[in-house]
């Protein structure tokens, strides 16, 4: 299902095509100026999913590029400038009775339609709902999507999770064991294990201030790392 649509305000401003396109020569202003010449129009959207789009292209674009995340994370941060629309999937459980899930597949693309960013999102979280095993069946389940829209076409650059703020840190720390490595300077790639070798970003939702905290990988541990281009 189409929920997003993406223009340019105004053609006379920066965009986040030319931020990209010189990283190191641009001020705070200049970002600003491209996030926020960004139109969005969305389609019968959840608040919360239409929210963290904005995050993503406006909060994410600014703070990676502030941290010096975006020399660990490249494609995904320079992909985000070519998303021209959005695609929504509720996932389902069951073949003859499907029973829909408060699981969410969304789907960020290019002009041609190809997926350059997906994030997963649990809308909903019971404790009692949950145990190990399932929780180790959601990321199986997780990876398995993602490989498929690589291999779809190969243009998927990076994939965000976003979890309610009181989900159990046993699901997060299953994650975060996927991506996390003995280098510092590799665990701010993120990187998912081959084949499907994209940067994860994990990113916590609260709903009582309605906003989002990325919280691995961690940007303020060694935000020094970040800065160097290697």
């Amino acid at each position: 299902m189409n929920i997003l649509n993406i223009a340019l305000k105004d053609v006379d401003k920066l965009t986040l095509g030319q931020i990209v396109a010189r990283p190191r020569l641009v001020s705070p202003q200049d970002i600003d100026e491209a996030v926020f010449n960004t139109e969005f129009n969305f389609i019968d959207c959840d608040n919360v999913i239409e929210n963290f789009i904005k995050w993503i292209m406006i909060d994410f674009f600014k703070l990676a590029h502030q941290t010096g995340l975006y020399n660990r994370q490249l494609e995904l941060w320079q992909s985000i400038s070519h998303i021209k629309s959005g695609e929504l999937k509720q996932l389902s459980q069951g073949f003859l009775k499907k029973t829909y899930l408060p699981f969410y597949d969304i789907f960020l693309n290019d002009c041609n339609n190809n997926c350059l960013i997906m994030f997963t999102y649990i809308a909903q979280f019971n404790p009692l709902d949950f145990n190990n095993n399932i929780y180790r069946q959601i990321v199986s389940s997780f990876l398995n999507r993602v490989q498929r829209i690589k291999d779809k076409n190969n243009s998927l650059k990076g994939c965000f999770c976003l979890f309610p703020n009181d989900i159990d840190n046993v699901l997060i720390d299953i994650f975060i064991k996927l991506i996390k490595k003995n280098d510092p300077l590799l665990d701010y790639e993120a990187r998912l294990p081959q084949p499907i070798d994209v940067s994860l970003n994990i990113v916590s939702f609260f709903n009582e201030t309605n906003s989002y905290k990325l919280i691995y990988p961690d940007l303020y541990l060694k935000r020094n790392l970040l800065t160097k281009n290697v």
